[in-house]
């Protein structure tokens, strides 16, 4: 699974291209609590894999190593919502959850060290969220009639063309793609996934790479698909810029990822089912669209996704995510005691997470 680090690390990583507040010297703190010391430095926590403890004021999060362990890296908290540089917790029991005290965005922080993001990813991962890596159970049929949908949105707008999903995993979209008549590329740093991905759709190329190290040509993609994927970059703005130059002008954006905002966020509180540390972003459809509006994007729909599940998938993730005890033993046991064909049953369509449907403005010139 190091492939994934390749996803969260480019290799053209510099301070510049990390975050905002990486370019200044930060004050240095000569004396702490005891056994610690702080040398802030222009290395971005981002990459630090070092540090043991983590404290917070106001003003910024500065990250403590033991003095035995060598010089300790810092970095100001910089929100990709609106640059605002303070945050606060939001939940006593979830301390890495911080949200921006300008915009409301709520994030993890200090973000993970690559090392604990790819033990996460891992096979599990996949078997976790209701996958069968060896017989393609009912959730990959139910995440291809969501594909299916979302294609049906872009093709209001362009007809089939050259299609590229980003972060494809196990290849729903691909399989979805090419039964509509789109010739399909997945880009997906996964190793497992990817190869997975390419022999269950042999007519997709499938690249096993992050988007920054993507070759693809610019302004060559009819659509680009970026379900539920967003999330997990550390530069999501970035992302949206760079998958703007892969579209062709008049090209579509359909993305996806959980909803913040929504009423069953507000409801379930800190014991919300995406809340967990592999999850870096947690949007809402203001800032989501203020977001692809600043790489250059036209919205054309920010709203409520509606999502395909099946029984079986969602006992999985609650089995695995909920933050309640009593929830995630009934659905331990629903996996274990109900037949199968009730586990693989697709339901309606349910309201979940956000979809952003963007354009890149036709009359752009494309560059090189």
């Amino acid at each position: 699974m190091g492939d994934l680090r390749r996803w969260c690390f480019p290799p053209t990583w510099s301070p510049a291209s990390c975050c905002n507040n990486c370019r200044e010297q930060l004050p240095g703190q000569s004396l702490g609590p005891a056994g610690f010391s702080w040398q802030p430095t222009r290395r971005c926590l981002r990459r630090d894999t070092r540090f043991s403890d983590a404290l917070y004021n106001s003003r910024r999060i500065v990250v403590a190593t033991h003095a035995s362990s060598g010089a300790a890296a810092a970095c100001q908290f910089c929100c990709v919502g609106c640059g605002g540089r303070e945050c606060r917790p939001v939940y006593a029991a979830l301390p890495w959850l911080r949200q921006c005290t300008g915009c409301g965005l709520r994030c993890t922080w200090p973000q993970p060290a690559e090392e604990e993001l790819a033990a996460l990813y891992d096979a599990e991962y996949y078997r976790a969220l209701g996958y069968d890596l060896l017989t393609v159970s009912g959730w990959p049929p139910a995440q291809q009639a969501r594909a299916d949908r979302l294609l049906g949105l872009a093709e209001r707008h362009v007809g089939p063309g050259r299609l590229l999903d980003v972060g494809s995993g196990l290849g729903d979209v691909l399989a979805a793609g090419v039964r509509r008549g789109w010739r399909v590329t997945g880009i997906e740093p996964n190793g497992l996934a990817a190869g997975w991905a390419a022999r269950r759709v042999p007519q997709a190329e499938v690249v096993c790479q992050s988007l920054e190290e993507f070759a693809g040509r610019k302004g060559t993609f009819d659509v680009v698909t970026c379900l539920e994927v967003i999330e997990h970059f550390r530069d999501p703005g970035a992302c949206l810029e760079r998958i703007r130059r892969l579209l062709r002008p008049g090209g579509i954006l359909v993305a996806t990822t959980p909803d913040a905002g929504s009423l069953h966020a507000r409801v379930c509180g800190r014991r919300w089912v995406h809340y967990h540390r592999d999850h870096l972003w947690y949007f809402d459809r203001r800032i989501l669209a203020r977001l692809a509006r600043r790489a250059g994007l036209e919205v054309l729909r920010c709203a409520t996704a509606w999502k395909v599940f099946t029984p079986g998938y969602m006992m999985h993730v609650l089995a695995r995510f909920s933050g309640n005890r009593a929830v995630r033993g009934a659905a331990r046991a629903g996996l274990r005691w109900l037949p199968r064909w009730v586990l693989v049953r697709r339901l309606p369509p349910l309201p979940e997470g956000l979809l952003l449907l963007a354009r890149r403005p036709a009359g752009e010139e494309v560059w090189p």
